[in-house]
């Protein structure tokens, strides 16, 4: 089941490896892929973070400031150059392009919202947030 659940798409198992696996029951199961480590750290609130999930975590923390980040072009460019995650490099930016068009407080707070998604994408940042 993990070579058909990975989270990179990369790493899915295709029909021709399922269909290999059930005729042997042998294959290379796909690994679960480590965080991803930044070649060099994004400064957020006083903090540097290495990994886009620990950023997540923190701008979920702090809204205000992460807002203006969200707003920016920096994000986006340290998630394609520093995290080579070119995929969600350009979902930021749609994230932005779309969040615009919105009421300026719910733009902000959708914007934000979504960057967070595209950040973190199996969403532990955002339940560790709404404990508080």
């Amino acid at each position: 089941m993990r070579g058909l659940r990975a989270d990179e798409v990369e790493s899915r198992w295709s029909l021709d490896d399922l269909a290999a696996w059930s005729g042997t029951g042998r294959t290379t199961a796909a690994q679960a892929a480590p965080a991803g480590c930044a070649s060099r750290p994004f400064d957020f609130a006083g903090t540097r973070r290495r990994t886009a999930r620990t950023l997540a975590l923190a701008m979920a923390e702090n809204w205000t400031e992460a807002r203006a980040v969200a707003q920016g072009d920096t994000l986006a460019t340290w998630v394609g150059s520093a995290l080579r995650y070119e995929v969600r490099q350009k979902a930021l930016t749609d994230v932005r392009r779309m969040a615009g068009n919105g009421p300026r407080p719910v733009g902000e707070d959708l914007l934000l919202s979504r960057t967070l998604a595209v950040l973190d994408q199996s969403g532990q940042s955002a339940c560790a947030a709404s404990r508080r």
